[in-house]
């Protein structure tokens, strides 16, 4: 054993003299675990220790005490990629082993070692002592702990898989489970393939659906092929969907196997089959697929039922088996017909269920209008007959139809020039001219059908934006009187019957009315013609209302929906779409089919950007089936609604409170609305808040709330943003990003627990005002509300439902300009547009579909224009934008690309070996060819913010000091450079951090003559790693949110910062901070700062390497406000040209 812990110390990492006799003691132990496990008695070079390593991992399982029941258990293994090791290990072993058995824990421990061998991974040893009760079978025990060394063998193998097992909470355990896992990496492994994690989860929920006595009866072999073909057919089918699912999208696979029974095996066929679904009105089940294959190979039959796999989407997934009546095996000829005929018999077998529609209309009759006028006049010195009415409207217009009834006398303009020759706003819309009589049987009577058209609505429109009828109407009459002289309003004298009418609709639905009046209001003066506002019987607008309010109710129909309501001789009916062109169309529609002039009633309106039409009709059948063709025909020609396609390469928390990252953060300003949002130039603007009052000493800022609501309709109260932002502060609550709250007073130390919660000065004084008060004078304090984490959320469903953030549809509650529809499937979040959000009328989008692919298949959907942008801020940057052929953008950011050096660990705690490594950088040679996107970054600032220090002393190069400096660090620490560790650095998995450190890496070892290992993260992994200290050099990208040097600057004020990682500290840093935090000067504040800073910066904590313009690829139509140095993209308000 002596010889064997000599030759293996030469390998193994010694950090420090100081540790070697306690290292010794810790070698011993593991050199006898490596010899006891691996039977090896001596490792005489590096050659051989890397045949240890690709023996690993190893479990050994052995009784240490037979009469006591004690067994100890050794793992050996090598660490896991982006894992916490020593948790994962554990974690496994208490869920797939101790819970699974009558067994306890006594004892654990468990080591990391590093070796010196160039890019040797680091090894990892646990030990547990576990007590077996006296029924509890040993080799039971040992039986489950081979398999679970068989999954970490797997987990090693690949890293999404070792992510599925840590995942997996509910998968049982067994050697053919583990065969049929090694099967399918095996698989993946041929394929070539990006397989995520999911494809691995997804493995196992069809382990789970799958029966015992299923599994018992086929080989790993078949099961693997069968999981692996169900899952990628999906997956194919998803992606088949996006590109036209006006399709019906189907696809087979087949691969040849036999069943084992105990007296037997049967050959059969087995076959994965894929079939796009409507699942609401068509399905596919066992019978229709008998019957097809029965079209197909009459001989055959289905071996057993499917297994049948929705998951809640349009894919219907099924694994079958089909036999042969004769036993025998399927020959190639017919698994051939099988491949081309089965597709096209299922497609015709998939049963359709085709909803009964009901529809009815009646009535419009201008000519009864002209012959009533007509009659009115009986000399030649009456006044000209006229009837105005409401003929409809959208956002910027007014319609109303005319009939004019007049003496036509010679040398008369026509209605037309006279409206020429009189200064006014409306549009002439002229429709018929005819002479209709003969007065005295000389005297033609003239009768004239125009349109007007008021184009500017401005003096008519109320303060929710509707248009005041009356004002607009009596404007009209105005602009014929002026035109043509005095007229006879005819139907004015009904207005006052309209009234009357209008009370007792509003009696019927008075709690409507109590808490919304208006909308009563703009129901009923939406009716036409306009004089059935005053004739309609009460009965039968209550229940127009009522068609209307039952479709007001299903918000998630989509694009186009509508209600039929049947009652005696009356058929009601309306319809919702967004689309300005449905009423001209179906207006034309009708007159094509010789049914307008049978249309009773009609109601035509805009309500949460959509428009409804209604329609009420006599009752007859043959009318209900024509306006069931209408409209039929119209949704197969519906224009399609502005749809943006984004892809998300990174994890996504929808609660504003835990995202606070900046993907998190863009995605919530989707769903959320704050108190201020910023505008294209960065500037706070008045949101939620209507108006804002600041104190004279700038520390008390009073916010009046406008009306607006939550997409469940309740009204936004001041309460839910001291709710929200008091849920922040709360001590028990673990986030990174409470600083920036910090400026209101007690809010640091309501975190650190020194107050009460209550103690904040945020208070809600009633429902729309909320106080605040703070520190100390915060010029940036407006600007922070702008940011997703100062977000609202519903303080009442907070409370009774906390898990509403992980729901969809409309169980997820927001207020921001879109709202969460439930997943569909390739899908990772759907948005569609919240008609409920204040601003609603700026938002130009319908929906915002938002994938989660990797950047081989984002980049496919991009050059297929099926997707809207590639890239940052919600994607990663990528050096083949040129080769793709597309204009490349440039994102201005405050972004900042930095290595973090742990002064905690050894050897980084010493200054100079520190600053020598900042100084032995080439940063020119890291831009490369990325000038045009990259500057070299010398202060850890964000550029506009250095720009801010003129004389800013940064990090230049140096590899002559920094030798120097390295060769000082090392005495200082007692070693030499053949002593000196090697460095590992932790970055982030992207392409451009990746070349950067392996760039880093060289030039370090060409000045320093240091070694160095590079280790890629995901970036929550990366995050988590940085933020519990576990690394000695890490890569991190910093954006500034704050327009503002202090931002950055506090992050190092205390050492229990959640994002100081150094755990540094510095009183006159904090002293120079506090002068600037209470400096109304601002040239005198930002000299504190600079002082700061250069405090800051002579610590040599950071090496700053670039600041970056980052690329991205958009749709050229596509137009989309980006927030000026701040690198913020505002997709909720692009739009597309």
């Amino acid at each position: 054993m002596t010889s064997v812990f000599k030759t293996v110390s030469k390998w193994l990492e010694v950090p420090h003299p100081i540790l070697s006799c306690e290292l010794r003691q810790v070698l011993e132990s593991l050199l006898e675990v490596v010899n006891s496990i691996l039977r090896l008695e001596e490792i005489e070079n590096e050659k051989a220790l890397r045949e240890i390593v690709s023996k690993l991992p190893q479990v050994s399982c052995t009784y240490t005490n037979d009469d006591a029941g004690i067994v100890k258990v050794t793992f050996l293994s090598l660490e896991f990629p982006s894992l916490d090791t020593n948790r994962f290990v554990y974690e496994l072993f208490d869920r797939f082993v101790l819970s699974k058995s009558r067994c306890f824990e006594l004892e654990s421990k468990a080591y990391t070692f590093e070796f010196k061998a160039k890019d040797m991974p680091r090894l990892y040893v646990a030990d547990y002592l576990i007590h077996l009760s006296e029924k509890q079978s040993y080799e039971r025990f040992k039986e489950k702990v081979m398999i679970l060394k068989e999954q970490l063998r797997l987990a090693l193998l690949n890293k999404n898989f070792s992510f599925r097992l840590a995942l997996s909470h509910h998968v049982r355990l067994d050697r053919k489970i583990t065969a049929i896992h090694s099967q399918v990496l095996r698989y993946i492994e041929e394929k070539g393939e990006e397989f995520d994690t999911q494809f691995l989860l997804d493995v196992d929920r069809w382990l789970m659906a799958f029966s015992q006595d299923f599994l018992e009866k086929r080989s790993p072999l078949l099961l693997a092929k069968a999981l692996f073909n169900l899952i990628s057919i999906r997956r194919e089918l998803e992606w088949k969907e996006t590109i036209d699912s006006s399709k019906r999208h189907i696809q087979l696979s087949f691969f040849p196997s036999s069943l084992s029974f105990t007296f037997g095996t049967k050959p059969v066929l087995g076959c994965t089959i894929g079939v796009g679904l409507n699942p609401s009105c068509e399905r596919f089940v066992e019978k229709h697929l008998s019957s097809a294959l029965e079209a197909v190979i009459p001989s055959a039959n289905l071996s057993i039922s499917p297994e049948v796999h929705l998951e809640k989407s349009n894919i219907q997934m099924m694994y079958v088996e089909f036999e042969k009546e004769d036993g025998m095996r399927f020959t190639d000829e017919e698994i051939d017909k099988l491949k081309f005929q089965l597709p096209i018999e299922i497609e015709a077998r998939v049963q359709r269920f085709v909803p009964e529609l009901f529809m009815v209309r009646n009535e419009e009759e201008i000519m009864k209008n002209i012959l009533t006028l007509t009659k009115e006049i009986r000399s030649a010195e009456d006044f000209p007959q006229v009837t105005v009415r409401y003929e409809q409207h959208d956002e910027e217009t007014l319609v109303f139809c005319v009939i004019l009834v007049r003496i036509l006398k010679e040398g008369q303009d026509s209605v037309t020039e006279a409206f020429s020759k009189v200064n006014h706003s409306l549009t002439l819309i002229p429709e018929r001219t005819q002479i209709v009589s003969y007065l005295g049987g000389k005297d033609p009577v003239e009768a004239n059908v125009f349109r007007v058209q008021l184009s500017d609505v401005n003096p008519f429109t109320r303060r929710n934006f509707s248009f005041n009828f009356f004002e607009a109407r009596h404007h009209v009459i105005e602009v014929i009187e002026a035109a043509v002289g005095e007229i006879r309003d005819y139907n004015g004298g009904m207005i006052l019957k309209q009234s009357e009418n209008l009370v007792r609709f509003k009696q019927a639905f008075s709690e409507v009315d109590s808490e919304n009046p208006e909308f009563l209001e703009k129901f009923f003066y939406s009716l036409n013609p306009i004089e059935i506002q005053a004739t309609i019987e009460t009965e039968s607008l209550k229940l127009f209302f009522e068609t209307f309010s039952s479709l007001l109710e299903a918000e998630e129909e989509g694009f186009f929906s509508y209600r039929f309501h049947r009652k005696g001789s009356q058929l009601f009916l309306f319809t919702r779409c967004n689309d300005h062109h449905f009423r001209t169309a179906f207006e034309e529609e009708l007159e094509k089919q010789d049914l307008k002039h049978k249309l009773m009633i009609s109601s035509s309106l805009l309500h949460h950007g959509f428009r409804y039409e209604g329609v009420i009709f006599d009752n007859h059948e043959e009318i209900e089936l024509q306006l069931e063709g209408i409209l039929k025909t119209y949704l197969k020609h519906q224009i399609k609604p502005k749809v943006l396609n984004l892809n998300l390469e990174t994890k996504i928390f929808l609660d504003p409170r835990i995202g606070g990252d900046h993907q998190s953060s863009m995605i919530n300003k989707m769903l959320f609305e704050g108190l201020m949002r910023l505008d294209e130039q960065g500037t706070p603007q008045l949101a939620i808040a209507e108006k804002v009052e600041v104190s004279d000493d700038q520390t008390c800022y009073l916010f009046t709330l406008r009306e607006s609501y939550w997409s469940n309709g309740m009204k936004v109260l001041a309460e839910d943003f001291e709710y929200a932002w008091k849920k922040i502060l709360s001590p028990g609550f673990n986030t990174r990003f409470a600083y920036l709250f910090y400026p209101i007073k007690n809010a640091r130390l309501a975190k650190e627990g020194q107050c009460s919660v209550d103690e904040v000065k945020v208070k809600a004084l009633d429902d729309t005002h909320l106080e605040i008060h703070l520190e100390t004078p915060t010029p940036y304090f407006l600007e922070s509300t702008t940011l997703g984490l100062y977000s609202p959320v519903n303080s009442y469903i907070d409370r009774i439902h906390p898990n509403w953030a992980q729901e969809r549809g409309d169980r997820f509650i927001c207020n921001g300009p879109f709202r969460l529809r439930e997943n569909r499937s390739f899908y990772a979040f759907e948005l569609v547009k919240n008609h409920r959000f204040w601003n609603q009328d700026s938002i130009k989008l319908d929906h915002i579909l938002l994938s989660r692919v990797n950047s081989r298949k984002a980049t496919e959907l991009f050059c297929t224009k099926k997707l809207d942008w590639l890239g940052p801020p919600l994607g990663y940057g990528r050096s083949n934008f040129s080769q793709l052929g597309e204009k490349i953008h440039y994102l201005p950011t405050t972004k900042s690309l930095w290595y973090l050096f742990n002064n905690q660990i050894f050897p980084f705690t010493n200054h100079k070996i520190r600053q020598a490594f900042c100084l032995a950088v080439n940063r020119c040679e890291i831009i490369g060819t990325n000038r045009d996107c990259m500057l070299p970054a010398y202060s850890h600032l964000p550029l506009n913010h250095t720009e801010l220090f003129r004389g800013h002393e940064g990090m230049e190069e140096n590899s002559e000091r920094a030798e120097q400096l390295f060769k000082e660090g090392l005495d200082e620490l007692g070693i030499s450079k053949r002593e000196f560790p090697q460095v590992t650095v932790i970055h982030y998995n992207s392409e451009a951090s990746n070349r950067t450190s392996h760039l880093l890496k060289k030039q370090w070892r060409e000045i320093l003559g240091i070694s160095c290992r590079i280790e890629p993260y995901e970036f929550a992994d990366l995050f988590e790693r940085l933020g519990r200290g576990e690394f000695q050099v890490g890569c991190f990208c910093w954006i500034s949110w704050i327009n503002d040097p202090i931002y950055t600057l506090n992050i190092y004020r205390n050492r229990d910062e959640k994002l100081n990682v150094f755990f540094w500290e510095d009183r006159e840093y904090q002293t120079l901070l506090d002068l600037a935090d209470h400096e109304l000067d601002l040239d005198k504040r930002l000299e504190y700062l600079h002082e700061a800073a250069k405090i800051f910066s002579n610590q040599h904590l950071i090496l700053p390497i670039y600041y970056e313009y980052e690329r991205f690829l958009k749709s050229e139509n596509l137009q989309v406000p980006i927030i000026n140095n701040l690198g913020f993209v505002n997709y909720a308000y692009s739009r597309f040209k």
